[in-house]
């Protein structure tokens, strides 16, 4: 499931600065989403329903009419793209009448299943982002409704939930930078070089747990251009002794967004990546009798020495931070990335406060581009922004620096 952004659309009511198409994973459009996406383009109207009260005492609804922004109509055709894709992915394999391209009729029930026991159960979604889908969920239902193409239908948060929902949300406010002390902490725990790896792959690399899977021996070619693989890097390694910094080319394949990038190796780690690669994975591939391109490898016994799996790198943190008071129980993988591009923005700072800067800072760009985001998205910047300057707040203060 997939939305793509239509700049400068035209119809017949006039252009459109953007209209956003929704197609499911086979490449079909899902029409009645895009329909939706037209109708809020145009009109940035909602409806709302207004409970009245009839002569006889009766008690019925009508829909009625809402205006919103243009920021809250990209908001409600995100969480919609979520929910379609919940729809797709988990919906389809439980029931043959149910499907993203028969969304309208998708039952109460299943709807409120997914806000409740999938967002907030499941995902651990915050106060706010379920408050969000939820008037998202409504507002195209209502439409729907509207339309006579659907019945209106009644998408509620549990009382249960909402008390969770709370708890989830003090939770992301917990702190997301690790320490230089965590992390040396975190290393100390490792008792094999590949997992000491995936930890630096995180904090001194910025990579995804799933990005990890990105990290080939030999060279290959992506787009038509000729990359190099790991065996190359090693051999810059040898031949190069004052080369301090090595580059490799991250596909798009392997990344969140699908976006390439460029990752930065430093000589120390290549190093120890070398080392793992003669010893350590070169003894589990001899012993299996096995050769593949990837990198980073298996070590149980069902599956030694093939290759990782994109949760590989998330489920050994959870293990090896046990016992280290100052990796919280929330910290996932995902905060060693954060806790490399909170020092690479510090270090781009050059002692300038971090509260002064805007979107358009060197640092900020900087950051963007090395953690693979567009910088063409005036909203990607604001967020990256926001987020580091909250981050580098936490880092000065967790490894004590002067405030």
């Amino acid at each position: 499931m997939k939305k793509i952004v239509i700049k400068g659309f035209k119809c017949d009511a006039g252009i459109i600065k953007k209209l956003d198409v929704f197609f499911c994973n086979e490449g079909n459009l899902v029409i009645l989403p895009t329909l939706f996406s037209l109708f809020l383009r145009l009109k940035q109207v909602v409806f709302i329903r207004k409970n009245l009260i009839d002569s006889s005492g009766e008690v019925g609804r009508e829909l009625v009419k809402s205006y919103i922004t243009e920021g809250t109509v990209d908001l409600y055709l995100n969480y919609l793209l979520k929910y379609l894709q919940f729809i797709e992915d988990t919906v389809k394999k439980q029931t043959n009448t149910v499907s993203v391209h028969l969304n309208e009729v998708v039952t109460q029930k299943v709807i409120n299943y997914y806000v409740n026991d999938v967002l907030v159960l499941a995902h651990g979604a915050g106060t706010s982002s379920v408050t969000s889908t939820i008037s998202a969920l409504n507002a195209y239902y209502n439409w729907l409704a509207y339309s006579n193409l659907s019945l209106m239908v009644d998408i509620f948060l549990q009382p249960a939930n909402k008390e969770r929902a709370e708890k989830n949300t003090s939770r992301k406010q917990a702190v997301k930078y690790i320490s230089t002390d965590g992390r040396f902490k975190l290393l100390k725990n490792c008792l094999l070089i590949r997992d000491e790896l995936l930890m630096c792959m995180g904090f001194l690399v910025g990579l995804r747990s799933k990005e990890n899977c990105g990290l080939l021996l030999n060279d290959f070619t992506y787009n038509k251009v000729r990359q190099l693989g790991l065996i190359s890097l090693f051999n810059q390694l040898k031949s190069n002794k004052s080369q301090q910094v090595f580059v490799y080319f991250l596909a798009g394949i392997y990344t969140k967004g699908g976006g390439s990038r460029k990752i930065y190796f430093n000589r120390r780690l290549l190093e120890r990546m070398l080392e793992y690669y003669l010893t350590e994975r070169a003894e589990i591939m001899n012993n299996e009798g096995l050769n593949h391109d990837k990198f980073f490898v298996k070590i149980d016994n069902q599956t030694r020495g093939q290759p990782i799996k994109n949760d590989t790198a998330t489920n050994r943190f959870s293990v090896l931070k046990k016992g280290i008071l100052s990796i919280g129980h929330d910290n996932s993988y995902q905060d060693l990335r954060h806790s490399f591009a909170t020092d690479l923005f510090h270090s781009k700072l050059n002692g300038e406060p971090a509260i002064n800067i805007g979107c358009n800072h060197p640092a900020i760009i900087e950051v963007a581009i090395r953690l693979g985001h567009k910088i063409d998205n005036p909203n990607t910047l604001k967020l990256v922004t926001y987020r580091y300057i909250r981050l580098h707040k936490e880092m000065m203060s967790v490894e004590g620096y002067y405030v």
